[in-house]
C-alpha cells in the first residue's frame, strides 16, 4: 500500500518536474500518535533528516486537536502538512523544524477504506503544501485583487469543490484575464490571475481522488522556486 502510494506521488509530480526518492519506511504501534494525541512528540520521535527530507506520517485515526484551525477537536482529517518557513539555515539545531512534514490519514492510501478518497491523491495534495503550494480556492473571493493561491494560471475559485462535479463549475464568472492575454496596459492581469471555470482537476483544489489530474506550469514554477530558496541544501 505504501510503495503504491509512492508511486502515485511520484507520477504526480512528474509533470511539475519533481522527483522523490523513498529513503525507508517505518512501522510504529502507538495509538496516541495514531490518533494525533501528541502530534510534537511524535515527530521528536520519528522525524529523520534535515529541512530537505520529507517526512510522511500515515495515521490510522487523524483527528483534530485544540490547535487545528477551523475544525472541531476530534474531527477525522484527511491530512495535514507544514508550509515552509524562513529562518532554517544550516546547521541549525533540527528542533527548529521538527514538526515539519505531511501528516495523513492512512485510508486515503491506495486500496484504503476513504471511499472517493483512497487513491492517494490526499498524499499528492498534501505535499503540494509541503512543497509551498496553496488551495486554489485560498481567500475565497472572486475580488479582483485578491491573491488567491498567488498562481497566475490556476483561475480564481471562490469555493472548494466536493466530489467531481459533472458540469462545469465556476464560482468566479467574468473575473480574470484570458489565458495567453498578452499584458498590454495598465495592471492589464492583476493578482488574480486567468479566467476560467473552476480548476477542479487541479490537485490543490478539494475534489475527490478520480477527479484530480495534475498541477499547472505556474504551479510547477512555484514549489521550484520555493524549494530553491526554502529547503534546498539544508
Amino acid at each position: 500500500m505504501i510503495r503504491d502510494q509512492f508511486t502515485y506521488l511520484s507520477n504526480a509530480y512528474t509533470n511539475a518536474s519533481i522527483g522523490f526518492r523513498l529513503a525507508g519506511i517505518d512501522r510504529v504501534a502507538n495509538d496516541t500518535w495514531a490518533r494525533n494525541g501528541d502530534d510534537t512528540g511524535m515527530k521528536r520521535s520519528l522525524r529523520k533528516g534535515n529541512y530537505s527530507a520529507l517526512n510522511v506520517y500515515y495515521q490510522s485515526l487523524l483527528q483534530a486537536n485544540a490547535n487545528t484551525p477551523g475544525v472541531p477537536a476530534g474531527s477525522t482529517l484527511l491530512g495535514f502538512c507544514t508550509l515552509p518557513v524562513s529562518g532554517i539555515v544550516a546547521g541549525v539545531d533540527p528542533s527548529a523544524y521538527v514538526i515539519d512534514g505531511c501528516n495523513i490519514l492512512s485510508g486515503t492510501m491506495p486500496g484504503g477504506k476513504y471511499a472517493g478518497y483512497n487513491l492517494g491523491g490526499t498524499t499528492a495534495h498534501e505535499v503540494g503544501h509541503w512543497n509551498g503550494l496553496l488551495h486554489t480556492f485560498n481567500g475565497g473571493s472572486c475580488d479582483v485583487w485578491d491573491f488567491g493561491d498567488y498562481v497566475a494560471d490556476t483561475p480564481q475559485e471562490r469555493t472548494s469543490t466536493n466530489g467531481c462535479p459533472s458540469t462545469v463549475k465556476d464560482s468566479c464568472p467574468n473575473s480574470g484575464v484570458p489565458k495567453g492575454y498578452d499584458g498590454i496596459g495598465t495592471e492589464p492581469y492583476g493578482p488574480q490571475g486567468y479566467s476560467g471555470p473552476d480548476p477542479v482537476h487541479n490537485f490543490m483544489d478539494y475534489s475527490s481522488d478520480a477527479c484530480y489530474v495534475g498541477f499547472t506550469p505556474g504551479q510547477g514554477a512555484r514549489m521550484l522556486n520555493i524549494w530553491r530558496i526554502y529547503r534546498e541544501g539544508l
